[in-house]
């Protein structure tokens, strides 16, 4: 029976609702030996070459100058590698709850609230490329507007995969996209890549730029 990706983005977070804050600890979570979580060696979860000119190209729109992006889930760094090539991209903090051998860029080991707290004063963009379906997207972007709400600021938000199927957690594409009660702002949005995936249902690949107010 193939993915039903309509039926997916119609799902609600629930997780939130389970919790009155997002500060567990998500290693508490994880098994590294779970095959789920264990990423190829010397290849990025996505291939994010296609979008790269409709990123740079929002970026100079929004900002008109270079940016800095706090990176979660970022597996072994390859796609964070690549998004840090661009020419109006300054730092990249990459940070992941696992550790990955080998890697291509620099990953502190921390939990995706964390990192948030720590880095987004210094960074315009909160970035997920493919994040797993663990709640680590949530937990990051229930800080990132707690933060702007708490110092009147608006920040980004750059996802890049197949948003509340099989990237991101359920319900993540209801909250974020199809949600008139939240202060998030679809930017730009850009089909990567449209195929079948491995139960033959829809598979579709998107850079998403989310603001928020």
């Amino acid at each position: 029976m193939g993915n039903d990706l309509a039926n997916s983005r119609k799902l609600e977070v629930s997780f939130a609702e389970e919790t009155e804050n997002f500060t567990i600890k998500l290693w508490e979570h994880y098994d590294s030996t779970d095959p789920y979580y264990i990423q190829p060696e010397h290849t990025g979860t996505i291939n994010i070459t296609k979008c790269l000119n409709i990123l740079t190209n929002t970026i100079q729109l929004e900002f008109n100058k270079n940016v800095s992006i706090v990176d979660v889930g970022s597996g072994n760094g390859y796609n964070t590698n690549i998004v840090d090539s661009l020419k109006n991209v300054d730092k990249i903090y990459a940070t992941d709850v696992l550790e990955h051998t080998p890697t291509f860029y620099e990953i502190e080991h921390m939990e995706s609230s964390e990192a948030v707290i720590t880095y987004i004063t210094k960074c315009e963009i909160l970035m997920m490329i493919s994040p797993a379906k663990n709640y680590m997207d949530i937990y990051a972007i229930n800080e990132l507007e707690k933060w702007c709400e708490e110092h009147s600021e608006s920040r980004y938000l750059v996802f890049i995969g197949e948003m509340g199927a099989s990237d991101g957690s359920d319900g993540i594409y209801k909250y974020l996209i199809d949600n008139e009660a939240n202060k998030w702002e679809e930017i730009t949005r850009y089909m990567i890549d449209e195929s079948l995936d491995i139960f033959g249902g829809p598979c579709e690949k998107e850079l998403f730029v989310l603001k928020y107010n």
